[in-house]
């Protein structure tokens, strides 16, 4: 079985895919997506630029008043990182911020084939453009967020 994390990102993957234009949004950048991917090289990198979905490490919330609780709530930190090519404008980058946090927005608990949300809780926590230090030059975008969700205790499946 695939773990609740993975199931996660897979989500979110697949959400992050829906970002095109024939969809309503500004961008095509869902035409390029990938699980972790950072080491782009300016070539890897298409005219509409690429998404990567990083999950960060989660930290387990204390669950006040239960001295063994038989459930993990998890908090996790998630960027949706986009990158393009250093000729684009930072208009663009923009749109493409704003067509992955209308992705997010479609249902932030995450539901899949009509189901329970995978995540109880989403909340944004930053966003913005992304540029190398000591340049000018622009790289990209991030779009950070965390979610909560719950398992059975050391068991990251349930």
């Amino acid at each position: 079985m695939t773990s609740k994390r993975q199931r996660i990102v897979d989500a979110l993957i697949e959400r992050m895919q829906l970002i095109k234009g024939v969809n309503g949004y500004r961008t095509d950048i869902g035409e390029d997506v990938h699980d972790w991917e950072i080491h782009f090289q300016q070539e890897d990198i298409g005219k509409d630029g690429a998404i990567s979905v990083c999950d960060m490490p989660a930290e387990a919330v204390n669950s006040e008043g239960r001295s063994n609780p038989q459930e993990t709530i998890w908090k996790m930190p998630v960027q949706i990182r986009c990158f393009f090519g250093r000729d684009v404008s930072p208009k663009i980058v923009r749109d493409a911020i704003a067509d992955i946090n209308d992705a997010i927005r479609l249902d932030d608990r995450l539901r899949v084939d009509g189901g329970p949300g995978l995540v109880m809780i989403s909340r944004p926590l930053r966003e913005g453009v992304v540029k190398p230090q000591d340049s000018f030059e622009l790289m990209g975008g991030i779009v950070e967020f965390e979610v909560q969700y719950i398992t059975k205790k050391f068991n990251s499946e349930e």
